[in-house]
């Protein structure tokens, strides 16, 4: 797997579809959202947040990999690139659900709707390259008032250190899906960007 924006891009993207495809209530930020700074914001339920606080762990260099061929893009940059270590990211994830109504265990319902389809979706994006802490809890709040249950649970995703940065392009990671990019994008020292072709 490679930078994180792509790796929870495309957990969000599954989440975000399935809880359509299911009739919940669609995310108040339309996708999943990263860092503690999130978690403060006076928002309103449904939200996922994905705080990576806890930090990561150092360890032998793994293959952490959702290809299960050997021939992918992936596995061939990771190849080339050479992988000299594994960084395993420690995440909590927080899930905030409320189902509107005023039956304190349809919040309960929504919210472990949340947690269970971002489960399901790591596991969809990136089989066999995470793990999930035995145990979460939900957050105790205020029993006077209340919007919505608040979950947390701990997550790790499994990353390759590579002897080479991969590119950072933001142009590519944050354009619009319809926006195609024509040419090379080329980085000058003095920050200017340039595209050739």
């Amino acid at each position: 797997m490679g930078l994180l924006a792509d790796i929870i891009g495309a957990i969000s993207d599954d989440v975000v579809a399935e809880l359509l495809a299911a009739s919940y209530p669609a995310l108040t930020d339309g996708k999943i959202v990263i860092g503690t700074a999130a978690e403060y914001e006076n928002g309103a339920p449904p939200r996922i947040i994905f705080d990576p606080s806890p930090g990561s762990s150092f360890a032998i260099a793994e293959y952490s990999s959702a290809s299960s061929t050997l021939d992918t893009v992936e596995r061939r940059k990771q190849k080339v690139m050479r992988t000299i270590a594994a960084e395993n990211v420690k995440m909590n994830v927080h899930c905030w659900g409320s189902a509107g109504t005023n039956e304190p265990v349809d919040d309960y319902d929504v919210t472990r709707a949340l947690y269970h389809q971002v489960r399901a979706s790591i596991h969809k994006v990136m089989p066999g390259a995470y793990g999930v802490d035995e145990s979460g809890q939900y957050r105790t709040g205020s029993n006077i008032v209340r919007l919505g249950r608040w979950y947390t649970f701990g997550v790790t995703i499994y990353t390759p250190v590579l002897a080479s940065l991969l590119t950072f392009d933001p142009v590519r990671q944050y354009a619009p899906a319809d926006v195609k990019q024509v040419g090379d994008i080329t980085y000058a020292p003095d920050g200017t960007i340039s595209i050739v072709g």
